[in-house]
């Protein structure tokens, strides 16, 4: 057997493996955020498996089994693996797809760069209160807000300088920096979209529409 025959083999018999685990490439998605995050992180991760598609988190992955019921497989970092390096190759890196859980003032920034390095399809969530009151007045441009679903999406097209300072901003009030913002920003809502919802039972709506690629519709 030629070598390039051999490796071709070993490939395919290791891809085959890791679908065993993480399930098919394309329907892959992970699933990032905070230790304070981690009951929506949860939420999140079985919807996904629900719409048959693979979460991958620090914690756990995600999935149907052949019964149709939700499964979680252990994916926990070795003791001696650093978490940058588990971070990435063993949940970003895995998947075409990623959706990260904002919360703490400044938080999740490498995770945003990397999705943003790595072009991965993004959807950033911030939780925000009053989505359709409290912007309906004075209502950013750029912000696009779907009240009965009780959530907005950024459409800017600035810097997150400009942007932030000039109108109601949902990001600001959550307290995401403007360097995670301008990830969105640059990336482009096509590629990355960062949305705000009123409450953790809007998320799968969010969620169906995002992977459908009609959020912007």
């Amino acid at each position: 057997m030629k070598r390039a025959e051999y490796n071709k083999k070993i490939q395919e018999a290791l891809s085959k493996a890791e679908e065993q685990v993480f399930g098919i490439k394309d329907k892959r998605v992970a699933v990032l955020g905070a230790f304070d995050t981690w009951p929506y992180m949860d939420f999140i991760s079985r919807r996904l498996a629900k719409m048959n598609h693979t979460a991958v988190t620090s914690r756990y992955i995600y999935r149907l089994d052949k019964q149709k019921k939700i499964v979680r497989i252990d994916n926990t970092p070795d003791p001696d693996e650093f978490m940058v390096d588990f971070l990435q190759d063993k949940v970003i890196f895995k998947c075409p797809k990623a959706i990260i859980v904002y919360s703490v003032s400044g938080g999740h920034f490498i995770e945003t760069d990397w999705c943003y390095r790595n072009h991965m399809n993004t959807l950033g969530i911030a939780l925000v209160r009053n989505i359709g009151k409290t912007l309906s007045a004075k209502q950013c441009s750029y912000l696009k807000v779907r009240s009965e679903s009780e959530f907005s999406l950024c459409k800017g097209s600035g810097t997150a300088w400009d942007c932030i300072e000039s109108s109601p901003c949902p990001f600001k009030e959550q307290g995401i920096s403007k360097n995670v913002i301008e990830y969105y920003l640059r990336a482009g809502p096509s590629k990355m979209i960062l949305a705000s919802v009123e409450n953790i039972d809007n998320m799968p709506t969010l969620i169906k529409e995002w992977l459908k690629g009609d959020l912007l519709k």
